[in-house]
């Protein structure tokens, strides 16, 4: 019985330690992976802004500053849209980290279809950002 109580603290002291926030040069959260690397996520309810980049590509800016680029496919609308959500296309989760599938969804899309399926990224540092042509900028 003292064993098990022993090791639900040392579980429970480990899964709040893995909540503290860690340094990175590039804003955003990160998530430790199994190599001990660190993923890096948000939340895609802080996004405050977007713009279209390259061909299939949308900058995202974050509340916090934070700026990731997501690779889209299909999505003939992104240029024109005013409003973009991202959800994980899973449906699980409140947080999509670089790798993962998402869907984004252009409520109002005037061409083809109001969601498709995206990849996130890359997180962008502020040099990054900074080196974007004005108009894909976020």
């Amino acid at each position: 019985m003292r064993r098990s109580i022993a090791l639900l603290a040392a579980l429970a002291t480990t899964a709040v330690a893995g909540c503290a926030p860690t340094e990175g040069t590039a804003p955003g959260a990160r998530i430790g992976t199994p190599g001990g690397g660190a993923r890096q996520c948000f939340q895609p309810d802080r996004i405050v802004n977007f713009t279209r980049g390259e061909t299939e590509q949308v900058n995202v800016r974050l509340l916090g500053g934070g700026v990731f680029s997501i690779r889209t496919g299909g999505c003939p609308d992104v240029a024109t849209a005013n409003a973009l959500a991202v959800t994980p296309a899973t449906g699980i989760g409140s947080q999509v980290c670089v790798g993962d599938s998402v869907r984004v969804a252009l409520p109002g899309a005037r061409f083809g279809p109001n969601q498709c399926l995206a990849r996130i990224e890359r997180s962008l540092t502020e040099a990054e950002v900074g080196a974007l042509p004005s108009r894909q900028r976020p």
